[in-house]
C-alpha cells in the first residue's frame, strides 16, 4: 500500500508530476490512499480518482499552522499504518521546519515505514537572497540535509531530476546518501500522443507554466517588440499559458484572465498549447538550477517543439531524452530563428520525430520498472 499526503497545494498544482506517481504505484497493483483537501482531490483526473481511496484533510490557517499540521498528520498516519505490511508514505509537499522535526522523529520512532519526501521549488531557497523568510528556509534546509547525510533513517528525500540532484550536492558541498534522485518517467496519456502537425497559416509561440521574473518571462516582450508588425498583421501570435506572477506583458501578447483561480483551467491550458506551434523558455542557470522544470515534458506530451535560451538543465534534458527544439545564446539569435520560421514553417517539422523519440525515452508506461526500482525497500 502507498499512502499519499498532499497537505497544502492548490487544485491542479504539480498535477503532471502527481499523475505520474499515481500511475507508477497503480501499475504495480498497489493500493493507494490519498490524504488531501477536497478541492485538491477533485482536481485529480477522474481516471485516477476512481482507483484510489480519499481521506479528507482541512486547509491550514497559516504558515505556522501548516508546519504543525504536516508533523501531526504524518506522525498520526505512520502510527495508524505501522503494522501494515509493505506500506510506504509519499509526502508530496512539506516545509523545512517540519522536515527537521520529522527527521529527528524517524531516528527514534516508527522506523519500519519508509517515508519519501518530494522536494520541489523550495530547493532554490538554498540560493535565495531576496527575502528573510527564504533565507531562513534555505538555512534550515542546509542544516537538515547536513544532518540527514550523517544519520540515515527511513525518512528519505526525493529529488525529481538527476540534474538537480547533482547541483544540490554542489550547493551543500556534500554527498547526500539518504536521498533518492530520479528523472521521473512521465505519464503522458493517450489523448495528446497524436496531436496534429499539419502546417497551418501563421505562427503561434507560447510560454507555459508559471510566468515570473525568476524565469525571465518578461523577455517575451522583446519578441513582441521585434515582431510588432507581424503580430498586428496576424502572421505571429504570442500566448501566455498559465499563471502570471506580476509580469507586465506587452499589449500585443495574449494573456489569459484567470479571474479568482490560482492556475489556468486544465482544459484551457491544453487548448492553448494545442493552438501553439512553438513553446518558448527563457530560464537561466543562476535563477533556476535547483528547480526541476516539467515544461520540457509538456513539450513532449503535446508534441510541440521548444525554443529556449541555452542553460545546463535544457542541455541535460536534450542529451538524455532528445533534442526536441533549438537552444540560443541570446534573444537576438532566437528572433532570427523566428524570422526564418515565419517565412518557412516547415523548418520545425524535423523536431516532431525527436519529440516522439523523447516520449519513448521518458514515458512511465514504457519505463515502469525503472520507476519501481527507485522505491524498493532496501
Amino acid at each position: 500500500m502507498t499512502i499519499f499526503i498532499e497537505p497544502f497545494r492548490k487544485p491542479n498544482e504539480h498535477m503532471t508530476f502527481l499523475v505520474s506517481l499515481l500511475y507508477g504505484e497503480l501499475a504495480q497493483n498497489k493500493k493507494v490512499v490519498f490524504y488531501a483537501t477536497t478541492d485538491y482531490y477533485n482536481s485529480i483526473p477522474e481516471e485516477f480518482r476512481n482507483k484510489i481511496e480519499f481521506r479528507e484533510i482541512k486547509s491550514p490557517n497559516s504558515s505556522s499552522d501548516l508546519i504543525f499540521k504536516i508533523i501531526k498528520l504524518t506522525i498520526s498516519i505512520l502510527r495508524k499504518y505501522k503494522k501494515e505490511p509493505g506500506v510506504k508514505l509519499f509526502l508530496l509537499s512539506s516545509r523545512a521546519y517540519s522536515n527537521i522535526f520529522l527527521k529527528i522523529h524517524s531516528l527514534f520512532f516508527i522506523k519500519r515505514v519508509p517515508v519519501f519526501v518530494f522536494l520541489h521549488g523550495e530547493l532554490q531557497h538554498l540560493m535565495a537572497k531576496k527575502s528573510l523568510s527564504h533565507r531562513l528556509d534555505g538555512l534550515a534546509q542546509l542544516i537538515l540535509y547536513k544532518v540527514d547525510s550523517v544519520f540515515k533513517s527511513n525518512y528519505k528525500f526525493v529529488v525529481i531530476s538527476e540534474f538537480v540532484y547533482e547541483k544540490l550536492c554542489l550547493s551543500v558541498n556534500s554527498a547526500l546518501p539518504n536521498f533518492i534522485s530520479m528523472d521521473l518517467p512521465y505519464y503522458y496519456g493517450e489523448e495528446m500522443s497524436k496531436s496534429s502537425t499539419e502546417i497551418s497559416s501563421g505562427l503561434t509561440i507560447s510560454t507555459v507554466g508559471v510566468n515570473s521574473l525568476n524565469k525571465n518571462s518578461h523577455y517575451l516582450n522583446f519578441i513582441a517588440e521585434a515582431f510588432s508588425k507581424e503580430i498586428i498583421n496576424e502572421q505571429l501570435k504570442l500566448f501566455i499559458i498559465g499563471r502570471n506572477e506580476n509580469i507586465e506583458f506587452h499589449d500585443l501578447i495574449d494573456v489569459p484572465d484567470l479571474g479568482k483561480h490560482h492556475l489556468l483551467d486544465p482544459e484551457a491550458y491544453s487548448k492553448r498549447i494545442l493552438q501553439s506551434d512553438l513553446l518558448v523558455f527563457f530560464n537561466e542557470d543562476n535563477k533556476y538550477n535547483l528547480i526541476s522544470s516539467g515544461s520540457y515534458f509538456d513539450c513532449i506530451k503535446y508534441r510541440k517543439p521548444m525554443i529556449a535560451l541555452k542553460n545546463t538543465q535544457w542541455e541535460y534534458n536534450f542529451n538524455k531524452f532528445g533534442v526536441i527544439g533549438k537552444l540560443f545564446d541570446n534573444i537576438d539569435e532566437m528572433n532570427d530563428f523566428i524570422k526564418n520560421i515565419l517565412y518557412n514553417k516547415e523548418l520545425i517539422t524535423p523536431y516532431y520525430e525527436k519529440l516522439d523519440q523523447a516520449r519513448n525515452n521518458s514515458d512511465i508506461v514504457v519505463n515502469i520498472q525503472k520507476y519501481a526500482e527507485k522505491f524498493q525497500e532496501e
